[in-house]
């Protein structure tokens, strides 16, 4: 099949010509537009399709996300759906532009969007299947975001996962604690293996030798293939109360996501524990420190906004036929101080370790 990275590389010319080329096959300036329409005749491409009013700039870009790494109940949530809204329309308002938001189910279907393609560009999210990418996404100029995977040569922008955990584990190092745990469930996501693998590198960093038994880490089950969204604090419990049971358990935590801290916050107190007096908790979120109740969470700040600003600002720019290198950009995290850590309280760890212990 004739996409646009085939003709640009038959060509010897970049994606972002053969998009504006394609796009206006009938208004040819350059020897470059000459070879990539001469390209694309050789290479079969469908010019009748490409030359309908569905085919034209349509001011439409659209943030396709995949169901097997988020699910649309996740992907519509407060907490996931506004800092792309505002990631990406803060950039393309102004430029005139529409925004679709389309989800892909685990079926791998295409979106009405992309089967009449009345799109401009695609930034897209999650696992995308080989044959799907080839067949629907690569023949529009796209960037990719977060769940970088090297078989696909384009643009991508994500979080510095390995960042966010150093700057969690530096925060807590600074406090005084040395017995750092990592919590999640989810360890099977990309994005939870990248940070849990740069909280064991800046542990190192900082002369800790890592201790599996200071950490928590399994995997959630899957409805239907899909990860459903946790719509209600799940019980951490019996997890918890395993990891505290160990002769040296640990002083401070750090969770992947809000939810994973408050659910860890409140097996703590079903153990005696509270937080920050007893054992500290360090979470990550998008866009803010999250407020729960009469707290702040102290919080890594992963910036997803920026990601998906950034993201778009490279789409826009292959759009409009800049010349624009295969890149990766990683948004560097902030980190927000609230009232969740604090300098450890040893005496009372050791204490939890061996009387105040429970079971449910």
């Amino acid at each position: 099949m004739a996409n646009i990275s085939l003709i640009a590389d038959k060509a010897g010319v970049s994606m972002a010509t053969v998009s504006r080329t394609l796009r206006n096959p009938g208004s040819l300036k350059t020897p470059n537009q000459r070879r990539v329409i001469e390209v694309a005749k050789n290479l079969g491409y469908d010019f009748e399709f490409r030359e309908t009013d569905s085919a034209k700039l349509t001011r439409q870009i659209v943030f396709l996300s995949f169901s097997n790494t988020l699910s649309p109940d996740t992907l519509h949530s407060y907490d996931t759906y506004m800092p792309i809204v505002k990631g990406i329309s803060g950039v393309i308002d102004r430029l005139g532009y529409n925004l679709l938001v389309a989800n892909v189910d685990i079926d791998n279907t295409p979106p009405p969007c992309l089967l009449r393609g009345n799109i401009d560009g695609i930034i897209f999210h999650g696992q995308v299947p080989e044959e799907f990418y080839n067949n629907h996404i690569r023949k529009f100029p796209h960037v990719g975001i977060q769940h970088y995977n090297p078989r696909y040569e384009c643009n991508w922008v994500k979080n510095d996962n390995e960042n966010i955990a150093f700057q969690a584990v530096r925060h807590l190092y600074e406090l005084g604690h040395r017995r750092i745990g990592f919590v999640t469930d989810y360890i099977e996501g990309l994005q939870h293996i990248e940070r849990y693998q740069g909280y064991r590198k800046a542990l190192e960093l900082f002369g800790i030798q890592p201790d599996i038994s200071w950490s928590a880490l399994w995997q959630r089950q899957r409805k239907n293939g899909i990860l459903p969204m946790e719509n209600t604090i799940p019980d951490y419990t019996q997890r918890i109360t395993e990891l505290m049971n160990y002769a040296t358990p640990p002083t401070a935590l750090i969770c992947c996501d809000t939810v994973k801290s408050q659910a860890t916050m409140n097996a703590l107190h079903y153990l005696g524990l509270s937080v920050p007096a007893d054992i500290s908790i360090i979470t990550t979120c998008n866009d803010f420190a999250i407020q729960q109740d009469d707290f702040i969470w102290t919080a890594v700040n992963d910036r997803f906004h920026d990601v998906c600003a950034q993201a778009t600002r490279l789409l826009l720019d292959i759009v409009d036929g800049k010349m624009v290198d295969s890149v990766t950009i990683l948004v560097r995290p902030k980190l927000h101080e609230g009232a969740t850590t604090a300098p450890p309280n040893e005496h009372l760890i050791q204490d939890a370790g061996r009387s105040k212990k429970k079971t449910k």
